[in-house]
């Protein structure tokens, strides 16, 4: 934008000034369901995924990634083994801002054991 100020004798002064609009917000990403789900030993289980919204988007291009983690290495949910697994959902705008949420799923065995006699 220019601005330009004339005084009464026709002498002008001229300046500019550039506006920026930028992105910098990150999106909001929030779980659905709790954040610690508790799995039997052996059963199934389905994640419930998150919500999310961005306070700025052409055209619509949020990516949604999700990774998980066991002890601090990749991997994936595997209800046939006891322990926590680490899911890391990761939002981000088309203005490479970005979100995280993590969701622990805890993998336990509460059934005890049937002893018979041989």
């Amino acid at each position: 934008m220019t601005y330009t100020v004339r005084d009464a004798s026709g002498n002008a002064s001229t300046i500019q000034r550039t506006f920026i609009v930028a992105d910098e917000v990150n999106p909001q990403v929030s779980l659905n369901g709790s954040g610690l789900i508790i799995v039997e030993l052996g059963t199934s289980y389905i994640d419930s995924g998150v919500t999310y919204t961005d306070n700025y988007s052409i055209t619509g291009a949020i990516s949604v990634t999700s990774g998980v983690t066991k002890n601090g290495n990749s991997t994936s949910i595997n209800t046939n083994v006891v322990g926590d697994y680490i899911v890391t959902y990761t939002v981000t705008d088309e203005n490479s801002n970005s979100s995280t949420v993590d969701r622990t799923v805890r993998v336990i065995d509460t059934i005890s054991p049937i002893i018979t006699r041989l």
